[in-house]
């Protein structure tokens, strides 16, 4: 099972970089496009223990490495 390397809380994500995001529910990888952050502002749903629900996945963490092999990412 790959893993983020310095996984950051979901509070801190900034939409507007590019960024790997932690799918929480079926344990993938987003890899995140900026162009969507209008979007992710208007929508997205943070959580007290720190999920953010968005357009159907559940983050839970985040890097801006790219440091997993290409199968273990999904585009956004």
């Amino acid at each position: 099972m790959a893993r983020l390397r310095h996984p950051r809380p979901m509070a801190d994500f900034d939409p507007s970089k590019a960024a790997l995001l932690h799918e929480n529910l079926n344990d993938h990888f987003v890899l995140w496009d900026p162009r969507r952050a209008d979007d992710w502002r208007r929508s997205a749903k943070p959580h007290s223990d720190g999920l953010v629900h968005w357009d159907g996945y559940v983050f839970d963490a985040w890097s801006p490495e790219m440091a997993l092999a290409p199968d273990a990412v999904k585009p956004s």
